[in-house]
């Protein structure tokens, strides 16, 4: 099955999205074309990759997806076709897909192919749509890129973990208004050992784990992992972005209530 993704900031008003998926549907007619999302905030590559690298192991090995997010090629930033898991990914060298995968994930090829001189602006029109369907042809990468041992690199927010605490951040706020934090049940757990925890939303205390978003009466904070893995706030058919006023990058902090188990009261010094 020839798959193609496209991931862009276009939304669904313009014309630009019509104009790219025709275009593909005339190199490639038996090619199928799957929205991953057009929702994107224009030039927002964060959100890009966190939605990339939520999606991308679901599809099946060769599928080949385009980023449309901050595409133009500059002086400063080529573009690129992404090797990792059996997929193809490409994009402009922004950094994003250093935020998808690992380093050690990852074979980074710069595109050969000639850009379109006179819309040097649309490339996801021209050249990677061109770079998309001879991949999902089967043609060889090395036919269409060059590989190369340099790219451009961004990092995540990590969460700061003490004995009784862990301070993480909102890295994503989805459609619902629920926030996703970059704290995931096996960290929660490793640090937590089974004690009690209380989560500070703004002067609204949480203090267990619900199960699904109906497992507390509609108004009110559901908290749990969610099926990537991640700690997910929200409130049962309300938005809690809004209600709680938090915004992505903001703190989320953990704190649990007793010491584990074995560990020594500090010693009086007087």
């Amino acid at each position: 099955m020839k798959l193609i993704s496209l991931l862009t900031d276009w939304n669904d008003r313009g014309y630009y999205l019509a104009m790219v998926k025709a275009r593909l549907f005339s190199l490639c007619p038996d090619c199928s074309v799957l929205d991953i999302s057009h929702s994107i905030e224009p030039f927002n590559i964060m959100q890009a990759a966190f939605v990339l690298r939520e999606t991308y192991s679901s599809f099946p090995e060769g599928s080949v997806h385009i980023v449309g997010v901050l595409a133009e090629e500059t002086g400063q930033t080529s573009h690129i076709v992404v090797r990792a898991h059996n997929q193809y990914f490409i994009g402009a060298d922004t950094g994003l897909f250093s935020l998808v995968f690992a380093e050690d994930e990852m074979e980074v090829f710069e595109l050969d192919i000639p850009a379109d001189s006179f819309q040097p602006t649309f490339p996801t029109y021209h050249r990677f749509l061109q770079a998309a369907v001879s991949l999902a042809e089967g043609r060889a990468i090395e036919d269409i890129a060059v590989k190369t041992e340099t790219w451009k690199k961004k990092f995540w927010l990590l969460p700061v973990v003490k004995e009784d605490s862990i301070q993480g951040h909102v890295q994503y706020i989805d459609n619902y208004e629920n926030l996703i934090v970059n704290i995931d049940r096996s960290l929660f757990e490793r640090v937590g050992k089974g004690r009690e925890f209380m989560v500070n939303l703004r002067g609204n205390k949480v203090s267990r784990l619900s199960g699904q978003y109906s497992a507390v009466p509609v108004g009110e904070i559901a908290m749990f992992f969610n099926i990537s893995g991640f700690l997910e706030i929200a409130i049962n058919q309300g938005n809690a972005a809004s209600l709680l006023g938090f915004s992505v990058n903001d703190i989320v902090r953990i704190e649990f209530l007793q010491k584990p188990s074995g560990t020594k009261p500090p010693e009086k010094l007087f």
